[in-house]
């Protein structure tokens, strides 16, 4: 997958701040967040500041929650985790797939989404006609509609200074 885009490490901060929880894995709680796999490099090596064996970044499909572990050089290796839930990968990044859930239960911190204001620029995530992933600034119109078609994804952070939202 191309990296076609980047995101501000202040962007990044907001976002684990407001999004990130802690799961147990196998007996051991690490942070995770709900994030789209172009993102999960930036994320890293965020999250393992908490000195973390590893981390969790996953997102849900219809047929399933889709999680990406990952560690640093002498972090855990997350292949054998990631082969307890019958899925595959090497020493620092492996992914596996479960059932459709809605949440963890007793795992996961939960978010409450709020919307933007009409009008307020949110950073998006697109997905083009070759399924690529593309990231693209968008408004808010209303009721969760964008400025852009085929939004799957999008972040508004109004505390970012001067960027109105994004």
């Amino acid at each position: 997958m191309n990296s076609i885009y980047s995101i501000p490490e202040q962007a990044i901060d907001v976002m684990i701040r407001k999004c990130a929880g802690e799961m147990n894995f196998l007996g051991t709680m690490v942070p995770s967040i709900n994030a789209p796999l172009p993102m999960a490099d930036m994320l890293r090596g965020k999250l393992l500041e908490s000195g973390a064996p590893f981390v969790a970044i996953y997102w849900d499909e219809p047929d399933g929650r889709v999680f990406v572990l990952m560690s640093d050089e002498n972090g855990q290796d997350v292949s054998e985790i990631a082969r307890c839930y019958n899925g595959k990968g090497d020493k620092h990044t492996a992914m596996f797939k479960t059932p459709p859930q809605r949440e963890m239960v007793g795992e996961f911190i939960p978010v409450e989404l709020e919307l933007p204001p009409d009008g307020e620029k949110v950073i998006a995530l697109t997905e083009a006609e070759d399924g690529e992933t593309n990231v693209r600034e968008a408004t808010h119109n209303e009721n969760g509609d964008f400025d852009i078609p085929d939004v799957v994804a999008w972040a508004w952070m109004p505390e970012l200074p001067g960027a109105g939202g994004v």
